[in-house]
Parts: C-alpha cells; sequence; structure tokens
C-alpha cells in the first residue's frame, strides 16, 4: 500500500540530525562529529572493498572535513598540552588518510577509525564524568 520513498526518508533524518546538533552541548557535538568520522570510515572500507573508487573517495573527502572541523575548534588557550597533542593527532590522522586513500590501504582506515574511537571513547568519559 505504501512504497518506500528515499527522498522523504533522507529528509526526515536531515530533519533529525539538524535537531540533534542545535540542542546539543559543545561536548556533544564533539562527539557527534567522531560518531560521524567513524561510520563514514566504515563505508570508506566497504567502497574501498567493493572496488568503488568514486564512493570511496567522497566518505574519505567527508571524513577528511570532519577531521578539518575538529582541528579547528581546539581552543589551544584553555585546552593548552591536550589541545596540541590533539592538533598534531588530528594533523596525522589527516595525512594517514589521504595515504591510505590514495594507496587503497584498508589497513590505512582501519588505524584512522582506531584513533577515531579512542579519541570519542574519551570524549564519551568526559561526559560521563561531568554528568556524575
Amino acid at each position: 500500500m505504501y512504497g518506500y520513498n528515499g527522498a522523504a526518508a533522507r529528509q526526515y533524518q536531515n530533519i533529525e540530525v539538524n535537531t540533534g546538533v542545535t540542542s546539543a552541548s559543545p561536548e556533544r557535538l564533539v562527539l557527534m562529529l567522531l560518531q560521524g568520522a567513524e561510520q563514514r570510515l566504515a563505508a570508506a572500507k566497504g567502497h574501498m572493498e567493493r572496488g568503488e573508487i568514486g564512493p570511496r573517495c567522497e566518505r574519505v573527502r567527508q571524513t577528511l572535513n570532519i577531521v578539518a572541523e575538529l582541528r579547528g575548534s581546539l581552543n589551544h588557550e584553555a585546552g593548552g598540552d591536550i589541545a596540541a597533542r590533539l592538533d598534531s593527532l588530528y594533523e596525522y590522522i589527516t595525512r594517514r588518510l589521504v595515504t591510505a586513500n590514495s594507496q587503497v590501504d584498508a589497513a590505512g582506515l582501519d588505524e584512522v577509525r582506531g584513533l577515531l574511537g579512542e579519541i570519542r571513547s574519551a570524549w564519551e568519559q568526559i561526559m560521563a564524568d561531568k554528568a556524575a
């Protein structure tokens, strides 16, 4: 009776995401970005395994944009040494992603996903500690 309407589903998803973003704390926004980067890397790896160059490059590009946003949002004055270390790590992640994509290196994508996962876990702990 009802057919699947992909466009409507995407619009609904965009509304959900936009609502989440506008009501999120800065910590939650960072967490959302990290989760989004991990999801895009998982998709990029799938595209890599299937030999789908265009979609793989698009997902890597999206991940690079997220990492650039994370890096650009660092507050070096308030964050001190931690911000400096995160900046260096984001720089490494960027280089590693570009290399992994150009060399079709799934292990490189896995490495970056692991690093982002560690950062995400730390943010989750920070948020839990802050809530307690």
